[in-house]
């Protein structure tokens, strides 16, 4: 059975959108999308029966314009929590197929940008994102095939103290 977890507010724009991430967060969930018109990623939030709130992410002091390309990745968006450092992150795949984050602390009162060390993956599709206890995270990741081999799936991790560590899936 179906659980209505509230209304999303009118929002024309979503069928101008790419992507769709969701996470629970305490007591909310947020909904996040990238809107190929204005070029800012936008999240809705709300509670429990009760009509969601929507805006674009601000970082930085503001808006910043951003660019997600629509193929080849169907899935650009990625979204996760991690309770115990109260952090709310949201990956995604950029013109340049690398990934980028933003960053929130504070349930999106303020965003900041982040980026992940080491090597620039070459992605199509991002998602999975997931927090586990003290400040490890894990995402899985569709690459790009190098001319003559298969696509490729990976999995990175990130350790608290050692950064990412990517894990081939076979």
């Amino acid at each position: 059975m179906a659980h209505k977890i509230g209304n999303l507010p009118p929002v024309p724009q979503l069928s101008h959108s790419v992507g769709l991430a969701f996470v629970y967060a305490e007591d909310k969930c947020f909904v996040f999308y990238y809107d190929q018109n204005d070029k800012y990623l936008h999240y809705a939030v709300g509670k429990e029966n009760e009509t969601f709130s929507s805006s674009a992410i601000v970082y930085g002091g503001a808006k910043k314009r951003i660019s997600i390309p629509i193929y080849p990745q169907p899935s650009p968006l990625t979204a996760g929590y991690n309770k115990d450092t109260k952090e709310l992150r949201v990956y995604y795949v950029n013109d340049q197929q690398n990934v980028a984050e933003v960053i929130t602390k504070d349930f999106g009162a303020n965003w900041e940008e982040g980026s992940l060390a080491g090597e620039k993956y070459k992605m199509a599709d991002i998602g999975g994102l997931s927090a586990y206890p003290g400040n490890m995270w894990r995402v899985m990741i569709r690459q790009d095939p190098k001319e003559g081999e298969p696509m490729s799936i990976t999995e990175l991790y990130e350790f608290s103290t050692g950064g990412w560590k990517a894990y081939a899936i076979p």
